[in-house]
């Protein structure tokens, strides 16, 4: 990331923008953070916060 001066900057991995590689790594955390969630729900046989 330190070497790509800009979002739009292709990088060298996959040939995609940092910018839409960043977007993609925060939607991929936040699907496995809600499933997560719910299996803590399923464990404890309850909606708990």
């Amino acid at each position: 990331m330190a070497a790509l001066s800009a979002l739009d900057d292709v990088g060298l991995g996959h040939g995609q923008p940092l910018g839409h590689m960043l977007i993609k790594m925060i939607d991929e955390y936040a699907l496995h953070a809600g499933q997560a969630h719910m299996l803590r729900f399923a464990a404890l046989g309850r909606m708990q916060r």
